[in-house]
């Protein structure tokens, strides 16, 4: 596992910003999620079955986060199984990914209650066979894969997209499994975080545009002049930028950073041009700066101005 999918993995294991991303993307921003309803779950999904040779067969794989959530809804106690997989780059194959963490998630599930049932001797006939009566039920299982970078997933979005034959009649018969994503470029509605996720993600989702990101850190100089440690330390990982200047307040002026390294690509473009015979006052123009400004990068380059 890489230093990105280290750093996302342990920011998304805090429980406030977890409960977070799943209100946002399930309840629409309505805080339906509470942080100290949710319960670290062991993240391996293992399961054990016998294939046709009686041979029992280990599966195991390891997800990124999973919490067990309690909702009360209607004066009812709803149980839930939240993961979390964050992901680098696009997986083209994540909607097998993850349908296998589910799916072993359910298989243990069952197999759980099977045991059950075994040592509690209170099944007979069909539920017997089976391990699981008429009256048993799965706790659901939501999977939130969360893109780390600015770009859009173009990848498959389900499982049918991944199949080589696409023909409806064949499909419908098909079960199908669909991605839930987050992705920040896709994102319309930021507002509907609130936790420092929102700003995090809004930065990610522009970071390769520096106008969009010139104008966020304007109109959000107050949170990004002083972004909590561990959210900066994402965007650093993330952006590959490192954010040196501290607050007094304990937090992480990211503004600076930012806008020191724009001016710094900035300055590269401006004495390249006129390295390659751009005037001054075109540079000025394309890059939207002072004549004034090029011209002191100009000949603080050592460049002689013709």
């Amino acid at each position: 596992m890489g230093l990105k999918d280290n750093v996302t993995k342990e920011y998304m294991k805090d429980s406030r910003r977890f409960a977070d991303v799943f209100n946002s993307f399930v309840y629409e921003g309505e805080q339906v999620i509470k942080p100290e309803n949710l319960q670290e779950q062991d993240t391996t999904e293992l399961l054990n079955f016998y294939g046709i040779s009686d041979k029992l067969i280990s599966k195991q794989e390891f997800r990124d986060v999973l919490k067990k959530c309690v909702l009360m809804r209607d004066e009812k106690a709803h149980y839930l199984l939240f993961g979390i997989e964050n992901q680098s780059n696009i997986h083209y194959a994540m909607p097998v990914k993850n349908c296998i963490y589910d799916a072993l998630n359910y298989g243990a599930q069952a197999d759980e209650t099977a045991k059950r049932h075994r040592e509690s001797k209170d099944t007979k006939g069909a539920e017997f066979l089976s391990g699981f009566s008429k009256t048993d039920k799965l706790t659901p299982v939501i999977t939130l894969v969360i893109l780390w970078n600015s770009g859009v997933w173009d990848g498959p979005r389900s499982l049918h997209e991944m199949m080589c034959v696409q023909d409806p009649k064949i499909l419908r018969f098909v079960p199908n499994y669909k991605l839930n994503l987050v992705v920040p470029g896709e994102i319309d509605d930021f507002g509907k975080f609130k936790t420092e996720l929102q700003e995090t993600l809004e930065l990610i989702s522009v970071q390769d545009d520096e106008i969009k990101m010139e104008t966020l850190l304007t109109d959000k100089a107050d949170v990004y002049s002083n972004i909590d440690i561990d959210s900066a330390k994402v965007l650093e990982t993330c952006m590959k930028i490192s954010f040196p200047n501290k607050t007094t307040e304990g937090g992480v002026d990211v503004c600076k950073a930012i806008n020191d390294m724009i001016e710094r690509k900035e300055k590269e473009s401006a004495i390249n041009f006129y390295r390659n015979g751009v005037s001054i006052e075109i540079i000025a123009k394309s890059l939207s700066l002072p004549i004034e400004k090029i011209r002191a990068w100009i000949l603080g380059a050592g460049l002689q101005i013709l």
